[in-house]
């Protein structure tokens, strides 16, 4: 089966390259209901060949950035998701954040 992934990444990674060799800026968000469904099209990015830790940055830090909105830095608005591992390394992690911060203050926090 190894080999078969294997095989299968290098199939998908020639359908994402040409659009960022080109410099195609791609971005990931939702307006779905119910709410929640960026996982699914971070992991879409991934599935076509994006690098995970790029899929994940297309729904957050490059997305904030895109908006003009600060990132991690003195005066932001501090919003945060805590996981227990690296979602870049596992994007599985991010269907189960360990707390979750917003504007500073937590709103979920599991126990």
């Amino acid at each position: 089966m190894a080999s078969s992934g294997s095989s299968a990444v290098r199939r998908r990674t020639p359908r994402w390259s040409p659009p960022r060799e080109a410099g195609v800026r791609v971005l990931a968000g939702t307006d779905s209901l119910p709410h929640g469904g960026i996982l699914t099209e971070v992991r879409a990015l991934a599935a076509a060949g994006m690098r995970p830790h790029d899929a994940l940055a297309a729904a957050s830090w490059d997305a904030r950035a895109y908006l003009g909105l600060p990132g991690l830095e003195p005066g932001a608005p501090a919003d945060a998701v805590v996981y227990a591992e690296d979602p870049r390394a596992d994007l599985d992690q991010l269907a189960h954040p360990i707390a979750v911060v917003l504007r500073g203050r937590p709103v979920r926090v599991r126990r």
